[in-house]
């Protein structure tokens, strides 16, 4: 499984859907694909969980039954105003790529990890491991257990992120500027965020697209 550090987030109109562009702790690249349905069913979770888990001067904020909304809109823009912009990920070549077909959740009080899932791929095998599995097969009418038989084996498509409250709140921000972008809808998005995106756009230039 790979281990993303950080992404950058980008709607691409022509596929409509979000491109998550990851890098690893290796350096490497992977291109994630999130598609709208997909996104509406996951933010209700997040969300949820960053009104469970976020402090507000020390409070938890589900222990201010009246002033919950209130003060969960002020820690988004607080978080949003921490998220600069830095320099975005750039594509390497022949990036490992899959559209995500599901996303496992794994919550805890002090942070949250998502594994981004695609189908089993299909590895194409290499050159090399096909002149030797045609050089092996016309002498035996059995191939040895330790001989490549060139045929395409599955691969897993993962790759796992982990987000503090604050670190999700950013990127939440960042997903709900480009379903703006891409006119999905907003059933999903709590009244909290989206007042504090509102706010946020009225007084400074659109979120960066990448979270570190």
């Amino acid at each position: 499984m790979l281990e993303l550090t950080r992404f950058t987030c980008e709607y691409i109109d022509r596929e409509d859907r979000i491109r998550l562009l990851g890098e690893t702790v290796e350096g490497t690249t992977v291109v994630l694909w999130l598609t709208q349905r997909l996104v509406l069913r996951l933010v209700p979770h997040l969300c949820e969980w960053v009104e469970k888990n976020s402090t507000v001067a020390g409070f938890f904020t589900d222990h201010l039954p009246g002033q919950a909304q209130l003060w969960q809109g002020f820690a988004q823009q607080a978080a949003q105003a921490e998220l600069a912009p830095q320099t975005p990920v750039t594509l390497q070549p022949h990036a490992p790529r899959w559209l995500v077909v599901e996303v496992d959740v794994n919550a805890k009080p002090e942070h949250i990890s998502l594994c981004f899932k695609g189908d089993e791929g299909l590895k194409t095998p290499s050159l090399a491991e096909f002149l030797l599995a045609q050089a092996v097969q016309p002498h035996s009418a059995s191939v040895p257990s330790n001989a490549s038989t060139a045929q395409p084996v599955l691969t897993a498509r993962k790759a796992s992120i982990v987000l503090t409250a604050v670190q999700l709140r950013q990127w939440l921000s960042i997903v709900h500027h480009q379903c703006q972008q891409a006119q999905w809808p907003s059933s999903c998005w709590p009244d909290w965020l989206q007042d504090a995106q509102q706010t946020s756009l009225s007084e400074d230039p659109p979120p960066p697209t990448l979270l570190h």
